[in-house]
């Protein structure tokens, strides 16, 4: 498959060849093509309301802790939701989605304060991108529907059932870190509430709650390692004490030692002076 800087899709599929154009391609998806061509930029009619500090700023808890890196679990439960339907459905990564990109905050912020996208031009755009040698092809539902629109062929071909709607349950939104109060609001759990059904996870492919727990885990292993080598070095530190010690205790044994001897020199040179005048006054035969 290729896509020219024009937006234009050309591939060939069991012997079918496939042309879409963005007009095609938006008649198609019935995506609309008003709007803002964002890709993953800040686009010019924005940059006067929207900056990386304060889009975090936008999607961070009030009482979340201020890090260097925002993670999914800092974010606010509206927001937090939009991230998980943007990274799974609008505009799918495999990377790491526990920690929102700078992408991802500027279009939750586009979204939240009305701002028109292109959707079929960043969908293109994504597309684009994923057309690397053995790349996972994004947006699955939306290659079917051109297939189908170009009545290709599959007589030979294993198919795999698309689920073309999702829901978003209760337990999907538990597994955020959020609970229910009694006003029906979405609420930040309390860490220190044990509650076994609190414990329920997202889908298999979420990575959102096992990034958090890997980095606490990574974190308390470097608490660990930080200890262990105190530790160690406070130990190595208290050898050489021991040795300084030990070395200097043989210093002054050996100071000692030498200082015998030079009494003992002193006294044989003594001995050896007064044989000497002893000689030199002796009577001449």
């Amino acid at each position: 498959m290729v896509i020219s800087h024009t937006g234009v899709i050309r591939t060939e599929v069991n012997g079918v060849k496939i042309k879409i154009s963005p007009k095609l391609f938006n008649e198609i998806t019935s995506l609309p093509s008003n709007g803002a061509r964002f890709e993953g930029c800040i686009v010019d009619d924005w940059k006067e309301d929207y900056n990386s500090v304060s889009g975090r700023e936008f999607v961070r808890r009030d009482d979340a802790e201020i890090l260097p890196r925002l993670t999914a679990g800092q974010m606010k439960v509206q927001h937090r939701i939009l991230h998980y339907v943007l990274t799974r459905i609008l505009i799918p990564r495999s990377t790491n989605i526990g920690q929102p990109t700078e992408e991802d905050i500027m279009l939750i912020w586009a979204l939240f304060n009305g701002k028109e996208i292109n959707w079929g031009h960043l969908i293109r755009y994504k597309m684009k991108k994923a057309l690397k040698d053995k790349a996972k092809l994004l947006y699955p539902h939306l290659i079917t529907m051109f297939l189908e629109r170009f009545e290709v062929p599959f007589d030979n071909d294993s198919v795999t059932e698309i689920m073309c709607k999702q829901k978003m349950g209760y337990d999907t939104i538990r597994s955020f870190g959020y609970v229910q109060n009694e006003d029906r609001e979405w609420v930040v759990q309390k860490q220190n509430t044990p509650n076994a059904e609190d414990e329920a996870t997202e889908d298999e492919d979420n990575d959102d709650d096992n990034s958090s727990t890997t980095l606490s885990d990574v974190m308390n292993r470097i608490d660990q390692v930080q200890t262990f080598v105190a530790s160690r070095l406070d130990g190595i530190q208290t050898r050489f004490d021991q040795l300084e010690s030990t070395m200097g205790t043989r210093y002054d044994n050996f100071q000692t030692q030498f200082g015998n001897i030079d009494t003992a020199i002193g006294s044989m040179e003594e001995e050896l002076q007064h044989l000497r005048m002893r000689f030199d006054n002796a009577p001449q035969p």
